[in-house]
Parts: C-alpha cells; structure tokens; sequence
C-alpha cells in the first residue's frame, strides 16, 4: 500500500529499496536455516539485482543496500555457525563475486544510457536552434518578398494610371 502512493520515482526508489531492506534483511537471516542454499541466494540475488533494474538505481543506493544486506547475512552466519558448509560459503562468494558483476555492469549500462540521452538531447536542441534560425530567415524574406511585390504592383499602378493621365493630355495638346 505504501510502494502505491509514491508520487515520484524517487519516491518509488526509496520505498522499495526499504521494503527490500526489511524483507532482504529477513531472508539473509533466515540463510544459514535453509535446505536448498545455492540455489536460495541466487534466486535472492535476481530479486534484489532486478528491482534495481526495473528502477535503475543510482549507484551508492545499490552499494548502500547491497551492503546493509551483506552485513546482515555475515551476522546471520556468526550468529549460528557450524550450520552450513563449506560449500555454502564458495556459494555466498559467489553470490557476493555475482552481485558486483551485475551491479557493476548494471551501472555502466545506466551511466551509458544517462551519457547517451545526453548527447542526444544535445543533438536535438543544436537541430531544433538551426529550424528556429532557418525558419526566421524564411519569414524575413518572405516579409521582403511581399514588401518588394508591393512596391512593383505600385509602381505598376502609377505608371499606368500616369499614361492614362498623360495619353488624353498628350492628344488635347496636340489637336491645340
């Protein structure tokens, strides 16, 4: 009900990562208790790894997390040792090996798309400045062209309506 009422996606950030922070912090601790360990933090790693994707976190909310998470399930190890075995703990390195691989990778992609819709946000205002400019010129010389087609039919105008002045003038002072 709370992750509903988020206005903003930080908002939403911030409520999932805390309803993560809360559950994840459960389930690491309920790691050492588990019969299918492997297998348990890898699907946790896809949970947490893929809610940062869906909402593309920033980087120091993923380390941040990813940390607090870590920490609890080093607690939950300490607190009952002897539980799993070694082989449990190759898992847990590779589960921690795994997670900076795809948060470091996550990131890149992130940084990538933030620098590229950049670059092209950029490339759209230089464009949309050189219409803005052309566009100006155009109304200029049309502003010229219709200030010019004035003047000719003017100009057409008088010279017409002077011959039609001077022609019977010509005619009567002749006959005179």
């Amino acid at each position: 009900p709370l992750i509903r009422r988020a206005r903003t996606v930080r908002a939403l950030r911030a409520w999932t990562t805390a309803e993560i922070a809360v559950s994840g912090a459960t389930i690491a601790l309920m790691l050492p208790h588990v019969r299918y360990f492997p297998a348990y933090v890898f699907g946790f790693s896809l949970y947490f790894w893929g809610m940062g994707a869906v909402l593309s976190w920033p980087a120091r909310w993923s380390v941040g997390l990813f940390a607090w998470l870590l920490g609890v399930m080093s607690a939950g190890f300490v607190a009952w040792p002897g539980m799993r075995s070694p082989a449990d703990y190759v898992a847990v390195g590779f589960y921690v090996g795994s997670a900076a691989v795809v948060a470091t990778i996550m990131n890149y992609i992130r940084y990538r798309m933030v620098r590229e819709a950049f670059a092209v946000s950029h490339q759209l205002a230089m464009r949309n400045a050189d219409v803005e400019r052309t566009l100006e010129q155009l109304r200029e010389a049309q502003a010229r062209l219709v200030a010019s087609e004035k003047l000719s039919a003017l100009g057409r105008l008088l010279a017409g309506l002077s011959h039609e002045i001077n022609n019977p003038l010509n005619v009567l002072q002749n006959n005179l």
